[in-house]
């Protein structure tokens, strides 16, 4: 049973409808977050609308797919001069339920980190994970000769989640009650594995792994982009590390000068 805390923390801390009625007011001053939301219904919207404008143009999934071709990252599409899908995949999801999730996520998460960094540094994280997500993907694409096509803003969830728990390496989170750190490290490590046992890239052993959990009904685990998980859990990770860096100080400046002039003294 959890130890009732003490009632100096409580008093820190605020009641439990405190903490809650802090969360909405960080939600609703997220506007940042709340633009991305729309921009990304817009993005998934417009294939729907353009069906219910000309229903003679094609069926909706039909629409969706071009969508994808148009703004989803492909390897041979990118190499081929369309740049524009390095970032613009991140801004259109495969179906309704995926861009549901990814959704939640973003405004349960982003609105806390917009909260922390501040409507540049948000923007920021947002964009350098999109990218880094793509230019992994890209990268295994590569490697592979795979032809998929990347969609979905995953990326930016994965960034959100690790700059949390590296900025809090100590906190507990529900409903295990593991540290910041062990999650983070979960995440890079999980991530990584995923990619390198992914039967496509062909990496011995490891493609070996990934061929026996296919064979044990666990394919659809590769059918998720997990390299572009990577890319936005590593910026999330380095975002949250250059915040906890050493600031250079006055104070700090005339130590080093005091240490430097002991060491010639001597």
């Amino acid at each position: 049973m959890i130890p009732p805390a003490p009632p100096k923390t409580l008093l820190m801390l605020g009641s439990s409808a405190g903490r809650l009625g802090r969360a909405f007011r960080q939600l609703r001053r997220s506007t940042v977050s709340w633009q991305f939301l729309r921009i990304l219904l817009i993005c998934q919207a417009i294939p729907f609308f353009w069906n219910k404008i000309l229903p003679n143009a094609g069926y909706l999934p039909d629409k969706l797919y071009q969508a994808q071709i148009l703004f989803g990252l492909n390897l041979q599409s990118f190499l081929s001069g369309e740049i524009w899908q390095i970032f613009s995949y991140g801004l259109i999801h495969g179906n309704w339920t995926h861009l549901l999730i990814n959704s939640a996520t973003i405004l349960l998460l982003g609105s806390k980190v917009e909260y922390i960094l501040g409507k540049r540094s948000y923007r920021l994280l947002t964009g350098l994970s999109i990218l880094a997500g793509g230019g992994l993907f890209i990268a295994q694409s590569w490697f592979s000769k795979d032809q998929e096509t990347l969609v979905g803003a995953s990326a930016v969830t994965f960034s959100y989640l690790a700059l949390l728990v590296t900025l809090s390496p100590e906190s507990r989170f529900l409903p295990l009650f593991i540290s910041g750190k062990t999650i983070g490290i979960c995440m890079i490590v999980a991530n990584l594995s995923l990619v390198l046992i992914n039967p496509i890239l062909e990496l011995g052993i490891f493609s070996q792994v990934g061929r026996f959990l296919v064979n044990l009904g666990f394919g659809d685990l590769f059918k998720v982009s997990h390299s572009c998980h990577l890319g936005g859990t590593l910026v999330g990770y380095t975002f949250g590390k250059f915040i906890l860096r050493p600031r250079i100080t006055l104070l700090g400046l005339q130590r080093a000068r005091e240490r430097q002039e002991r060491y010639k003294a001597q």
